[in-house]
C-alpha cells in the first residue's frame, strides 16, 4: 500500500534525526482515490460506517518487509455505496491517512481526460468490454456513474457526464458495489502493509 506525503515526511524525518511518530492502525474505506495528500473528503460516511481497529501480525517476509492485518474486517454502509479504495489512519476518527491503495477489482489511472461529455479517455486505461457496468469516479465525474460501453482501450463512455473539461484526471475504475445489507468485508490481504 503506497505511503501518503504524511507518512513519507515521517520517513525523511528520520533521517534528519527525528523520531518516528508511533500510530495505531485503523482501516478506512473510501469512494475515490485520497490521492497522496491523504484527502480525507472521500471517505465512505453513512449507514453507521465506522473505521475498524487493526491488529497487525508479526513482520514476514525475507527480509521482513510485510505485516498483514490478522482478520477480516466487516463495515456497515449505506447499501449501493461504491468502495474503490481502502488505507489506513492513524486514529478512530478525524486523524491522518498514513496509507492508501484501490480495493480488489478497482484500478486507478492518472492520466485520464474528461470533456464535459460521457466520454473519458486515459491511454493507460486498457479498457475491456467487461469493464461496462463498473463504477468509474473521479474529479468531476457525478457520484454513482458506471461505465456504459468501451470504444477502445484508451476511450469509454460513461452513463454520466462530467460536470467540467480536464486532464490528468485521477480515476479509478471498478470497485466493490454494496449490496442491500449496506455490509462489506475487506479481506486480510486488501489491507496489507509493505516497507519499501
Amino acid at each position: 500500500m503506497p505511503m501518503t506525503t504524511a507518512e513519507a515526511a515521517n520517513y525523511l524525518g528520520v533521517m534528519r534525526g527525528t523520531a518516528f511518530p508511533a500510530w495505531a492502525p485503523f482501516a478506512a474505506l473510501f469512494t475515490a482515490d485520497p490521492g497522496d495528500a491523504g484527502s480525507l473528503a472521500v471517505e465512505v460516511v453513512g449507514g453507521g460506517y465506522a473505521r475498524q481497529a487493526v491488529t497487525m501480525g508479526a513482520p514476514s517476509g525475507n527480509p521482513a518487509k510485510q505485516s498483514a492485518n490478522t482478520a477480516q474486517l466487516t463495515f456497515s454502509v449505506t447499501p449501493g455505496t461504491v468502495v474503490t479504495h481502502a488505507g489506513f489512519i492513524d486514529a478512530a476518527t478525524v486523524g491522518t491517512l498514513r496509507r492508501r491503495g484501490p480495493v480488489a477489482g478497482a484500478r486507478a489511472v492518472t492520466d485520464a481526460a474528461t470533456n464535459s461529455t460521457a466520454t473519458v479517455t486515459s491511454a493507460t486505461a486498457a479498457f475491456v468490454t467487461g469493464d461496462a457496468g463498473k463504477p468509474v469516479g473521479g474529479p468531476g465525474i457525478p457520484a454513482g456513474t458506471t461505465i456504459l460501453s468501451v470504444q477502445s482501450p484508451t476511450s469509454a463512455t460513461m452513463s454520466a457526464g462530467a460536470t467540467a473539461t480536464a486532464t490528468g484526471v485521477a480515476v479509478t475504475i471498478g470497485g466493490i458495489v454494496t449490496g442491500t445489507s449496506g455490509q462489506i468485508t475487506v479481506a486480510i490481504g486488501a489491507l496489507a502493509d509493505a516497507a519499501a
